[in-house]
């Protein structure tokens, strides 16, 4: 049988080489040769580490790009909120441009590719609308800033879905993910130990970095109640304390009822409820121990979630004044202070608006009805991304309760924050679509194992040697086997 991509001979000896030289020239930097500029310096070591590590770190990029740098990136999304740390927020920006790169190359390496799911043509339907929303902005600025970290964050999901994926590469997925958002949640609290405020009281938006965990989490608590190992249960299930623990350090209502809305999905919807239910009655009784937890929805200074609901009544009566396309994206302060003097509030309060608190909001001032019905069919696409796993089908059925309980959180967490500029929230998208296309990847070597060449998949892109016509029919070469993939079956 042959391979899908047939590498030539050179290739393995010109990455022998190159480990060769590497390694040679960093030893001679740590040794301190005398014509090598910064070596035997402090400098000259740390470039010699990264020399050494280099040809490996391109290697895996190449081979395995869900692996490294886009595991990487995923554990550093959590500390994107984490303001107190200097360089965090410019590491993990490059660091995503650098896996999107990876993956075009190993795409093209392996002449292999899939078309993602219907959900990213969703949200780049919604995406190309905001884009002609410029020609009629109220904030041209405001807007093409917001597109292009739009644009940067979609455009890397969607090019990381394309890649053919296998459990390997979901295993990484989900330990960077687990693991960043453990380590963030352990920071948070060694914060409040250290200091003795909350981790809202400084200066990072407690509601971001809340809702920035509830993927490790939910993520987490799937797999403590679904595997059956113990080192591995212990693992997960004290991953997904912590990281439960750093949702009630935040004291942010609007992450603990999105987590809890995710929690009831799962208990509806996994088989593994019973389990789920005592660990919930655990969780509760943890977050009883932490001091202000509950007492933040008792506050009577907060009926109002925390002026919100005048934000939402001020941008209803912006969204009636354009209501079929809207005022342009990235127009909603514009809109809003254009709107005010239709209703009695205080100045003081007017001044602390900045955003919607709001994804309907935010997108029905900005885009119109044409906008809200864009944004509630990506979303609705995006929740049935997972819908040809069944319901019996192990892990990955797991799998897909865990990723559909993160979307609804995520819409719940969308009612009071706009969050649709920051990684997490593409991060917790494009989880879903590397799953699904490992699922389909699983499905085509299945298919291959039958064949002596590679399957055509309808849904790959044009890297194999196949014709379009065999393609669309679900046929092999007709110069090698005419074979179908499945007998009586079609590739979902």
């Amino acid at each position: 049988m042959r391979t899908a991509v047939g590498r030539p001979r050179q290739y393995g000896r010109m990455v022998a080489v190159a480990y060769f030289l590497a390694g040679a020239l960093a030893a001679a930097m740590i040794a301190g040769a005398p014509m090598i500029p910064f070596s035997g310096s402090t400098f000259g070591i740390e470039a010699a580490v990264a020399l050494a590590l280099a040809p490996v770190a391109i290697a895996l990029a190449i081979e395995r790009p869900l692996i490294f740098p886009y595991a990487l990136w995923a554990a550093l999304v959590p500390f994107d909120n984490l303001l107190v740390l200097p360089g965090i927020g410019k590491i993990a920006k490059p660091l995503g441009a650098a896996a999107a790169l990876a993956a075009i190359i190993s795409m093209l390496v392996r002449r292999r590719g899939l078309i993602p799911s219907a959900a990213v043509g969703g949200w780049l339907l919604l995406t190309a609308f905001a884009i002609a929303s410029l020609w009629w902005t109220e904030d041209t600025a405001l807007g093409t800033l917001m597109l292009q970290m739009l644009g940067g964050l979609l455009a890397v999901g969607a090019i990381i879905a394309m890649v053919p994926a296998d459990e390997t590469d979901l295993i990484a997925l989900f330990c960077g993910v687990v693991g960043g958002g453990t380590a963030a949640s352990i920071f948070a609290i060694m914060v409040h130990s250290a200091t003795g405020q909350w981790i809202y009281i400084n200066s990072i938006d407690h509601n971001h970095f809340g809702a920035a965990l509830i993927l490790p989490a939910l993520a987490a608590t799937a797999a403590a109640i679904s595997l059956r190992e113990p080192v591995r249960v212990t693992l997960c299930a004290l991953a997904a304390v912590i990281c439960v623990a750093g949702i009630g350090i935040t004291e942010s209502r609007g992450a603990l009822i999105s987590f809890g809305f995710g929690v009831a999905y799962l208990i509806v919807r996994s088989p593994h409820r019973k389990q789920l239910i005592g660990a919930v009655l655990a969780g509760v009784a943890m977050l009883a121990l932490i001091p202000g937890v509950f007492a933040r929805f008792n506050d009577p200074t907060t009926s109002d979630a925390s002026g919100r609901y005048q934000i939402w009544h001020i941008g209803f009566a912006a969204f009636k004044h354009r209501w079929l396309a809207g005022h342009g994206f990235g127009s909603f302060l514009a809109a809003y202070q254009a709107s005010f003097l239709e209703y009695s509030q205080s100045v003081a309060t007017a001044q602390r608006i900045q955003q919607s608190h709001n994804i309907l909001v935010q997108f029905g001032v900005e885009l119109g009805l044409v906008g809200l019905a864009l944004l509630l069919l990506a979303w609705w696409w995006q929740f049935r991304t997972l819908r040809r796993i069944g319901l019996h089908e192990g892990g990955w059925t797991d799998a897909r309760f865990a990723i559909e309980a993160n979307t609804i959180a995520l819409f719940v967490a969308a009612m009071s924050l706009d969050f649709v500029t920051f990684k997490y929230t593409w991060l917790s998208m494009s989880a879903a679509w590397i799953v699904h296309a490992a699922y389909r990847s699983r499905t085509v070597r299945a298919a291959e194992a039958r064949l002596d060449e590679p399957a055509p998949h309808p849904y790959a892109l044009g890297f194999s040697r196949f014709s379009l016509r065999n393609r669309r029919r679900g046929f092999a070469s007709t110069a090698t086997n005419s074979r179908p993939l499945y007998p009586g079956a079609r590739i979902p």
